[in-house]
């Protein structure tokens, strides 16, 4: 059988089973949390940055304008097959270019954690202030330590999907507080096995990283809160909420 391996970036083949890696995450609940916190203000659209295959917008109302960016074109391509009624586009998140400014704004599932540095920390959020409205809430969460040091760090999982192997190791440099992630995948087509690699690095924050950012750029905590099930700290959270808005 032919062999053919390849480098690529980061969720790219990855996208085609992300939906079935991911399929325990309550996407629903969620999306409740989120809304019942901005309801009040009768949001009309919103934006989720970093918004992978689009699984936040199948639980938000029917009536709001919907629209998500991801940097992986992959990710993007399968979003707008699974959610037919929002509007999709490849973007960076320290770059968004959009012409609209939102009711709220969401980057779920430790995407900020890609932000390796508190420079891109800060071009993250000066970007989002360019498409947020006065009042309007962002809402977005980091992985804590403990997360990563109980369910990641030194793993590695397996799992088979349809024609596709997956393998994922993990390990976490707790000096640096960061956590590189190997993607492995095997793919069996009628033209021979396909292998794919990406290879996956994140920052593990502090609280108090991301609130000396918040305040550079001009943003204010109202709240901080842990998993999306209240508003509260808690010390052995996965995810870490934040709910801001602009100064």
């Amino acid at each position: 059988m032919k062999k053919v391996f390849k480098y690529k970036e980061p969720y790219s083949a990855f996208a085609n089973i992300y939906n079935h890696v991911m399929g325990h995450v309550d996407y629903k609940k969620w999306a409740k949390f989120i809304y019942k916190t901005i309801e009040y203000q009768n949001p009309l659209n919103t934006l989720d940055i970093a918004c992978g295959t689009g699984s936040l917008f199948q639980f938000y109302p029917s009536y709001l304008k919907k629209i998500g960016i991801d940097s992986s074109e992959d990710m993007i391509e399968v979003a707008k097959i699974e959610v037919i009624d929002s509007k999709f586009y490849v973007q960076n998140m320290k770059e968004i270019t959009l012409n609209e400014k939102f009711d709220f704004v969401t980057c779920n599932h430790d995407s900020i954690n890609y932000l390796l540095t508190e420079e891109e920390l800060e071009q993250h959020f000066f970007s989002v202030k360019k498409v947020l409205k006065q009042e309007s809430i962002y809402f977005f969460d980091i992985s804590s330590e403990e997360n990563i040091l109980l369910n990641f760090d030194k793993k590695i999982f397996t799992d088979t999907i349809d024609h596709t192997f997956l393998l994922w190791e993990n390990e976490y440099d707790k000096n640096k507080r960061e956590i590189y992630s190997k993607l492995f995948f095997s793919i069996n087509t009628d033209s021979g096995l396909l292998e794919y690699r990406e290879s996956h690095q994140q920052k593990c924050y502090r609280i108090n990283d991301i609130e000396k950012v918040l305040e550079k750029t001009g943003f204010k905590i109202l709240a901080i809160g842990s998993d999306y099930n209240l508003w509260k700290q808690k010390k052995d959270s996965s995810l870490i909420n934040f709910m801001v808005k602009l100064k």
